[in-house]
């Protein structure tokens, strides 16, 4: 198993520096607003939804009767979101496994050209759809034994959660940070990582 995640979950953080998803203003950057009409089109392409000829027309396209239930009516994600517009290829794992994904279980070079040859695979598939490459790093991983605070999980070195950062620098990608919480809790974990969370790639 090469470790390879399709990553299609909907968060309003998913939000990245790419030049697709920010413009230029006196007071810096800001995220290009969300095209409703857009984003509710690609659901539709997502779902296999197409449009059927207008009766009127043949050139005119009108929604599938489908459409009326699809996408389901729920708050749009934030401006400059990344999902549905791109595909997130993401690669992942512990540096300090081989069993755990494929980040652990080959050399860094070897690894990302792996990654971009994946991320080339799939805009060959899918033109329409841009991708972004990401390094899926278990920052925070799940322990058979309790340790000495009884909360059965290990906090890696912030020095690995760098290198995944740097790793994802090299191809222009976002980074995951992943938490296994075996008996802590997210609200104990996080802020732990806050300053990385704190960055526009990481999410």
């Amino acid at each position: 198993m090469l470790g390879l995640s399709l990553v299609v979950l909907f968060a309003p953080r998913l939000l990245a520096t790419f030049e697709t998803t920010e413009t230029s203003t006196p007071e810096g950057t800001r995220p290009v607003a969300l095209d409703k009409a857009a984003y509710d089109a690609k659901m539709l392409s997502l779902a296999n939804i197409p449009l059927v000829p207008s009766p009127s027309t043949s050139t005119v396209a009108a929604p599938h009767p489908l459409a009326a239930r699809w996408p389901v009516q729920a708050g749009y994600p934030k401006d400059g979101a990344l999902l549905p517009f791109h595909r997130i290829i993401a690669y992942y794992g512990n540096f300090y496994s081989k069993k755990m994904g494929v980040l652990g279980e080959y050399e860094a070079p070897v690894m990302l050209a792996m990654l971009q040859k994946e991320k080339a695979r799939w805009e060959a598939a899918d033109p329409a759809t841009p991708i972004i490459p990401a390094i899926h790093y278990i920052a925070v991983t799940a322990q058979q034994y309790a340790g000495e605070d009884k909360k059965h999980r290990l906090r890696m070195p912030t020095h690995q959660i760098d290198r995944a950062i740097e790793l994802a620098k090299k191809v222009d990608g976002i980074v995951f940070i992943d938490i296994q919480v075996g008996l802590s809790t997210l609200e104990q974990e996080l802020p732990v990582l806050e300053p990385y969370l704190k960055l526009p790639q990481v999410h």
